[in-house]
Protein backbone atom coordinates (compact mmCIF):
# COMPACT_ATOMS: atom_id res chain seq x y z
CA UNK A 1 0.00 0.00 0.00
CA UNK A 2 0.61 3.73 -0.70
CA UNK A 3 2.10 5.54 2.75
CA UNK A 4 2.85 9.29 3.84
CA UNK A 5 6.30 8.50 2.39
CA UNK A 6 4.74 8.68 -1.14
CA UNK A 7 3.92 11.32 -3.41
CA UNK A 8 0.65 11.46 -3.58
CA UNK A 9 -0.54 13.16 -7.34
CA UNK A 10 -4.04 14.37 -6.80
CA UNK A 11 -3.72 17.72 -7.95
CA UNK A 12 -3.39 18.70 -11.64
CA UNK A 13 -0.66 17.16 -13.66
CA UNK A 14 0.95 20.12 -15.68
CA UNK A 15 1.96 17.50 -18.41
CA UNK A 16 -2.32 17.08 -18.69
CA UNK A 17 -3.26 20.72 -18.76
CA UNK A 18 -0.77 21.12 -20.87
CA UNK A 19 -2.67 18.52 -22.99
CA UNK A 20 -5.69 20.06 -22.75
CA UNK A 21 -5.12 23.64 -23.21
CA UNK A 22 -4.06 22.04 -27.02
CA UNK A 23 -7.70 21.17 -27.31
CA UNK A 24 -9.03 24.89 -26.36
CA UNK A 25 -8.51 27.29 -29.34
CA UNK A 26 -8.00 31.27 -28.02
CA UNK A 27 -11.02 33.13 -27.69
CA UNK A 28 -13.36 30.25 -27.01
CA UNK A 29 -15.74 30.22 -24.13
CA UNK A 30 -14.94 27.77 -21.24
CA UNK A 31 -16.93 26.49 -18.48
CA UNK A 32 -15.14 24.57 -15.94
CA UNK A 33 -17.78 22.42 -13.54
CA UNK A 34 -16.50 22.07 -10.11
CA UNK A 35 -13.39 23.95 -9.98
CA UNK A 36 -12.81 23.80 -6.32
CA UNK A 37 -9.31 24.88 -5.21
CA UNK A 38 -7.96 24.80 -8.26
CA UNK A 39 -9.85 25.97 -10.79
CA UNK A 40 -8.55 25.61 -14.35
CA UNK A 41 -6.71 28.39 -15.60
CA UNK A 42 -8.45 28.65 -19.08
CA UNK A 43 -11.89 28.93 -17.97
CA UNK A 44 -13.85 31.88 -17.29
CA UNK A 45 -17.32 30.47 -16.31
CA UNK A 46 -17.55 28.69 -13.43
CA UNK A 47 -20.53 26.07 -11.54
CA UNK A 48 -19.72 24.73 -8.46
CA UNK A 49 -21.72 24.50 -4.48
CA UNK A 50 -19.85 28.01 -3.36
CA UNK A 51 -19.99 31.71 -4.51
CA UNK A 52 -16.88 32.85 -6.42
CA UNK A 53 -16.60 35.25 -9.52
CA UNK A 54 -17.88 34.60 -12.80
CA UNK A 55 -19.39 31.32 -10.64
CA UNK A 56 -23.15 29.78 -10.72
CA UNK A 57 -24.22 27.85 -7.55
CA UNK A 58 -26.03 24.73 -8.68
CA UNK A 59 -26.88 20.97 -6.81
CA UNK A 60 -25.48 18.82 -10.06
CA UNK A 61 -27.14 15.93 -8.86
CA UNK A 62 -30.56 17.65 -8.75
CA UNK A 63 -30.39 20.86 -11.03
CA UNK A 64 -29.94 21.56 -15.05
CA UNK A 65 -27.25 24.04 -15.89
CA UNK A 66 -29.29 27.60 -16.10
CA UNK A 67 -27.35 27.97 -19.31
CA UNK A 68 -28.30 27.57 -23.24
CA UNK A 69 -27.50 24.79 -25.40
CA UNK A 70 -24.31 24.58 -27.10
CA UNK A 71 -23.95 28.11 -25.14
CA UNK A 72 -19.95 27.31 -24.34
CA UNK A 73 -17.48 26.21 -26.27
CA UNK A 74 -15.78 23.50 -24.09
CA UNK A 75 -16.41 22.74 -20.37
CA UNK A 76 -13.80 21.01 -17.99
CA UNK A 77 -14.73 19.01 -15.33
CA UNK A 78 -12.17 17.12 -13.19
CA UNK A 79 -12.41 14.79 -10.26
CA UNK A 80 -15.98 16.06 -9.91
CA UNK A 81 -18.09 13.06 -11.17
CA UNK A 82 -16.91 10.21 -8.84
CA UNK A 83 -18.29 11.91 -6.02
CA UNK A 84 -22.14 12.39 -7.08
CA UNK A 85 -24.46 10.21 -6.14
CA UNK A 86 -26.27 11.16 -9.52
CA UNK A 87 -23.27 12.46 -12.14
CA UNK A 88 -25.59 11.06 -15.14
CA UNK A 89 -27.76 14.29 -15.36
CA UNK A 90 -24.57 16.38 -15.05
CA UNK A 91 -22.86 14.26 -17.97
CA UNK A 92 -26.25 15.05 -19.78
CA UNK A 93 -26.25 18.49 -19.44
CA UNK A 94 -22.69 19.42 -20.06
CA UNK A 95 -23.59 17.80 -23.34
CA UNK A 96 -26.18 20.16 -24.03
CA UNK A 97 -24.72 23.34 -22.84
CA UNK A 98 -20.92 22.73 -24.39
CA UNK A 99 -19.64 21.61 -27.89
CA UNK A 100 -17.00 19.59 -26.65
CA UNK A 101 -15.23 19.05 -23.36
CA UNK A 102 -12.73 16.93 -21.13
CA UNK A 103 -13.62 14.90 -17.96
CA UNK A 104 -10.69 13.78 -15.47
CA UNK A 105 -11.79 10.93 -12.72
CA UNK A 106 -9.42 8.91 -10.14
CA UNK A 107 -9.17 6.26 -11.67
CA UNK A 108 -10.16 2.19 -11.58
CA UNK A 109 -6.28 1.58 -10.29
CA UNK A 110 -6.26 4.28 -7.90
CA UNK A 111 -9.14 3.37 -6.20
CA UNK A 112 -8.52 -0.37 -5.73
CA UNK A 113 -4.67 1.43 -4.01
CA UNK A 114 -4.67 0.79 -0.38
CA UNK A 115 -3.25 4.53 1.28
CA UNK A 116 -4.10 6.41 -1.66
CA UNK A 117 -6.13 8.89 0.20
CA UNK A 118 -5.21 11.38 2.85
CA UNK A 119 -2.65 9.84 5.78
CA UNK A 120 -2.69 6.95 3.83
CA UNK A 121 -4.97 5.29 5.41
CA UNK A 122 -5.94 1.01 4.84
CA UNK A 123 -8.58 1.06 2.75
CA UNK A 124 -8.91 1.25 -1.08
CA UNK A 125 -8.95 4.06 -2.70
CA UNK A 126 -10.69 7.06 -1.80
CA UNK A 127 -13.20 7.12 1.56
CA UNK A 128 -15.91 9.43 -0.29
CA UNK A 129 -15.82 8.05 -4.13
CA UNK A 130 -18.80 6.72 -4.78
CA UNK A 131 -18.46 5.40 -8.50
CA UNK A 132 -14.79 3.56 -10.41
CA UNK A 133 -14.56 5.84 -13.63
CA UNK A 134 -12.70 5.07 -16.58
CA UNK A 135 -12.60 5.82 -20.46
CA UNK A 136 -13.00 2.60 -23.29
CA UNK A 137 -14.23 2.62 -26.72
CA UNK A 138 -15.09 6.50 -27.03
CA UNK A 139 -17.37 5.54 -23.50
CA UNK A 140 -17.09 7.30 -20.50
CA UNK A 141 -17.97 4.39 -17.83
CA UNK A 142 -18.90 3.81 -14.04
CA UNK A 143 -18.96 1.12 -12.20
CA UNK A 144 -20.43 1.51 -8.50
CA UNK A 145 -17.72 1.45 -5.84
CA UNK A 146 -19.55 -1.14 -3.24
CA UNK A 147 -17.78 -1.78 0.11
CA UNK A 148 -17.01 -5.84 -1.13
CA UNK A 149 -13.91 -4.04 -3.00
CA UNK A 150 -12.22 -3.89 0.31
CA UNK A 151 -12.27 -7.73 0.36
CA UNK A 152 -11.40 -8.63 -3.20
CA UNK A 153 -8.17 -10.47 -2.88
CA UNK A 154 -5.73 -8.28 -4.92
CA UNK A 155 -1.76 -7.26 -4.95
CA UNK A 156 -1.59 -4.53 -2.57
CA UNK A 157 2.04 -3.89 -3.09
CA UNK A 158 2.10 -4.20 -6.79
CA UNK A 159 -0.86 -2.08 -7.34
CA UNK A 160 1.24 0.56 -4.93
CA UNK A 161 4.25 0.02 -6.82
CA UNK A 162 3.08 0.43 -10.16
CA UNK A 163 1.22 3.72 -8.84
CA UNK A 164 4.44 5.02 -8.12
CA UNK A 165 6.56 4.71 -11.55
CA UNK A 166 3.70 7.06 -13.28
CA UNK A 167 1.79 9.85 -12.48
CA UNK A 168 -0.47 9.50 -15.65
CA UNK A 169 -1.92 6.10 -14.14
CA UNK A 170 -3.41 7.97 -11.25
CA UNK A 171 -6.72 9.35 -13.51
CA UNK A 172 -8.96 8.38 -16.33
CA UNK A 173 -8.98 11.16 -19.17
CA UNK A 174 -11.93 11.62 -21.12
CA UNK A 175 -12.21 13.73 -24.37
CA UNK A 176 -15.57 14.29 -25.64
CA UNK A 177 -17.42 16.35 -29.04
CA UNK A 178 -20.71 16.70 -29.16
CA UNK A 179 -22.21 14.83 -26.55
CA UNK A 180 -20.99 12.29 -23.60
CA UNK A 181 -21.33 8.83 -24.29
CA UNK A 182 -21.40 7.34 -20.63
CA UNK A 183 -22.54 4.07 -19.76
CA UNK A 184 -23.46 2.66 -16.30
CA UNK A 185 -22.42 -0.97 -15.74
CA UNK A 186 -25.48 -2.33 -13.32
CA UNK A 187 -25.57 -4.92 -10.89
CA UNK A 188 -27.85 -7.91 -12.35
CA UNK A 189 -27.36 -6.46 -15.58
CA UNK A 190 -23.63 -6.55 -16.18
CA UNK A 191 -22.61 -8.23 -13.45
CA UNK A 192 -23.19 -9.94 -10.21
CA UNK A 193 -21.70 -9.13 -7.19
CA UNK A 194 -19.16 -11.51 -5.84
CA UNK A 195 -16.76 -13.30 -8.27
CA UNK A 196 -18.34 -11.23 -11.63
CA UNK A 197 -17.77 -7.82 -9.37
CA UNK A 198 -13.81 -8.77 -9.35
CA UNK A 199 -13.86 -9.20 -12.89
CA UNK A 200 -15.80 -5.97 -13.57
CA UNK A 201 -13.68 -4.32 -11.64
CA UNK A 202 -10.37 -5.63 -13.24
CA UNK A 203 -11.34 -5.17 -16.35
CA UNK A 204 -11.96 -1.53 -15.54
CA UNK A 205 -8.21 -1.45 -14.15
CA UNK A 206 -6.81 -2.65 -17.51
CA UNK A 207 -9.24 -0.31 -19.52
CA UNK A 208 -7.97 2.54 -17.37
CA UNK A 209 -4.16 1.86 -17.48
CA UNK A 210 -4.28 1.92 -21.26
CA UNK A 211 -6.52 4.82 -21.76
CA UNK A 212 -3.70 6.60 -19.00
CA UNK A 213 -0.86 5.07 -21.58
CA UNK A 214 -2.79 6.56 -24.81
CA UNK A 215 -3.09 9.68 -23.83
CA UNK A 216 0.57 10.35 -21.79
CA UNK A 217 2.32 9.03 -25.67
CA UNK A 218 -0.14 11.64 -27.46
Amino acid sequence: MLTNADTKYWTPNPQMLEKVDRHIAAGLRVLEVGPGAAPFSRATYFVDWHPGKNTVVCDLCRDRLPFADKEFDFVYCRHVLEDMYNPFLACDEMSRVAKAGYIETPSPLSEVCRGIDGNSPSWRGYVHHRYLVWAEAKQLCFLAKYPFIEYLCLSDDEIANILRKDAFLWNSYYFWEGRIDWRLLQHEVDYTLGPEYKEAILKAVDAGVRNANEISAA
